[in-house]
């Protein structure tokens, strides 16, 4: 899985509507809905915010959605998918939208905002994630410099050392 280093941004205008697209690294639900909002105030005139987040915290995934008023499954869905299909976490797109004044039907609708948040995803820089696990382990603690090393060795790291 990959996971955004910093925000990214993309325009696209189709047929006279443009998209603005937002992306901003998340680690909570509440960091999604708070980027929503600080869109929504810094576009007061925009006809939508469309969203959509993916997380994945310990072997547990999150997600969300919203089209913001948009025809069902013609806004924040497209966004979601494609966050899903690119195996991307932490991470929200938003596509603010100004009308243009001209209806795209929901097919050119969905991909629009598909398009727009695409390009802000190619624009953005991604890091690796790999899932890990905690272990809990009871050890000598003479053995404290080899298991160490083997984690090290092993990509891993050790903490919360309690003596008895």
């Amino acid at each position: 899985m990959k996971t955004p280093a910093g925000s990214a941004s993309a325009e696209l205008e189709i047929r006279k509507s443009r998209f603005l697209a937002r992306l901003e690294p998340i680690a909570a639900p509440e960091d999604a809905r708070r980027w929503v909002k600080v869109w929504r105030e810094e576009h007061p005139r925009a006809r939508h915010v469309v969203h959509a987040f993916v997380l994945s915290r310990e072997g547990v995934q999150t997600e969300g959605a919203s089209d913001d008023g948009e025809p069902p499954g013609t806004g924040g869905r497209p966004v979601l998918e494609l966050l899903r299909s690119r195996g991307l976490t932490g991470v929200c797109v938003g596509v603010i939208r100004y009308f243009g004044g001209v209806l795209l039907g929901t097919g050119p609708l969905a991909r629009a905002y598909s398009d727009a948040a695409a390009l802000a995803v190619e624009a953005a820089e991604w890091k690796e994630v790999i899932p890990g696990q905690n272990w809990s382990l009871t050890v000598v603690w003479g053995h404290r410099g080899v298991l160490e090393r083997w984690a090290a060795v092993h990509g891993g790291s050790l903490r919360n050392w309690e003596s008895s």
